[in-house]
């Protein structure tokens, strides 16, 4: 089939898939943690 463009197509891979931006936003907050840990010592 043709390839066609659709608005909010990765908001809507998102909600499909939640666990996966759940790990993804678990990842970014433990290197912010990380680099602001750090940072601060």
């Amino acid at each position: 089939g043709a390839a066609q463009w659709t608005d909010y197509k990765y908001l809507h891979n998102f909600i499909d898939m939640w666990w996966c931006l759940i790990v993804l936003l678990a990842g970014v907050v433990l290197a912010l943690w990380g680099i602001a840990k750090t940072l601060l010592t």
